[in-house]
Order: C-alpha cells, then structure tokens, then sequence
C-alpha cells in the first residue's frame, strides 16, 4: 500500500504541473489543462476510497481523510460551467 501512495505522491503533482502550464494558454491547451485536472483528482479520490476499504486505520482516520481529500476535490476541481466548450 505504501508502493502505491508513493506512486500516487509523484504522479499527481506531474499531473497538476503539466496541467498548470497550459492553463494561460490557447482554448485547446486549456480544454487539455483541465481534463488533465480532473484525472488528477479522480486518481486521487479512487485510490482514497480503495485505502478506506483496505486500511487497518481506525474509523475516525478514515473519516478525516476522506473529508480532506473530498475538501481538496472540491476546492480545487476546476468549475465546468462558465468556461466554452
């Protein structure tokens, strides 16, 4: 399990980097950027949810991490509305 959250600790800041650097740029790369944004935070929130099921951690543990990756999701997921498709 600790594999796996290492793996995760590295690909969702190359995600979010990648998707940052074309966020100030034409439509498409911005249409990319944010699509990139979402499969970053999907990949974070599937695997929180395969670690609530899987981990021996106490059951207030577990609540408080799926609020905060919940609160991160939620924060940071770029809107869909108000942005041309």
């Amino acid at each position: 399990m600790e594999t796996i959250w290492i793996v995760i600790g590295v690909l969702l800041p190359l995600l979010l980097g990648w998707a940052f650097s074309m966020l100030g740029l034409t439509t498409p790369d911005f249409k990319n950027a944010r699509v990139l944004c979402r499969a970053s935070f999907l990949i974070l929130a599937a695997w929180t949810l395969v670690w609530v099921f899987l981990t021996p951690a106490d059951l207030t543990r577990r609540i408080c991490v799926v609020v905060a990756v919940g609160l991160a999701n939620a924060i940071g997921l770029p809107p869909m509305h108000g942005v041309h498709r």
